[in-house]
């Protein structure tokens, strides 16, 4: 339920950018300003690449199981990088493919437990699917917002604990995500920018309940903690 009102408040987020972006836009048009890049709209298939910065979070849900409680999620910042395809489906819309790498770490802390914090890092491989919905082009820029889904893997995921690096729970290797975002395309001479700010809400409880049998004594870090669900918020910049 948690996840669900979340996602409601980041789904009115983005539809209010997207109106926000669409009303400036229409209201500094100007019919005769010259147009710069316009046949990457025309293509059926183009390619580019996006660089980005992320915020990887958890929802962390406590059993009650125990004395023991998960407080609350500390992240740094972290980035992405990833490569662009996109087929054109019409005037309006297009499928996106964006194979890429996202890295960054959070820290989960304890009460009532020796160590106060377990650190989790990630590297995640993205495949994302993801459909775009673009505005009225207006000048030199055009607004659009972005969904779909998107499958990752954690290749960093640990399978053991590791008491020394502060690695006090295990993590599955994989999710399944909803990816929402909204955007804004500048056209320039030679290529196509874009600034997309993105929110991705993992479906699964991605942490591993199984104890690690060689590392015993820990086992209270793992059922203090009913589920978690991950959540990635991305601001990107892509190049077309």
């Amino acid at each position: 339920m948690g996840n669900l009102k979340h996602l409601k408040a980041y789904i009115v987020i983005i539809i209010a950018l997207f109106i926000s972006f669409t009303s400036r836009a229409q209201s500094k048009y100007k019919p005769e300003h010259q147009l710069n890049y316009q046949k990457v709209d025309e293509k059926f298939l183009h390619f580019g690449f996006t660089l980005g910065i992320n915020q990887m979070d958890f929802a962390v849900y406590n059993s009650g199981n125990t004395e023991a409680r998960s407080e609350q999620v500390k992240f740094s910042n972290g980035f992405t990088v990833g490569i662009i395809s996109e087929i054109r489906i019409n005037n309006d819309f297009s499928f996106r493919f964006l194979p890429g790498l996202e890295f960054g770490e959070r820290i989960i802390s304890y009460k009532e437990l020796e160590y106060e914090q377990t650190k989790i890092e990630s590297v995640l491989i993205n495949f994302p699917f993801l459909l775009k919905y673009k505005a009225k082009r207006i000048n030199n820029y055009r607004p659009y917002i972005i969904g779909g889904l998107a499958y990752k893997i954690d290749v960093q995921a640990q399978k053991r604990l590791d008491i020394d690096k502060e690695i006090l729970v295990r993590m599955k290797s994989s999710d399944v995500y909803i990816e929402l975002g909204t955007g804004l395309d500048f056209y320039l001479p030679y290529f196509k920018l874009g600034v997309e700010l993105k929110f991705a809400f993992g479906l699964f409880d991605v942490l591993n309940h199984d104890l690690d049998k060689k590392n015993p004594g820990y086992e209270e870090y793992t059922n203090a903690i009913e589920k978690v669900n991950s959540k990635i918020f991305s601001l990107c910049l892509n190049f077309e």
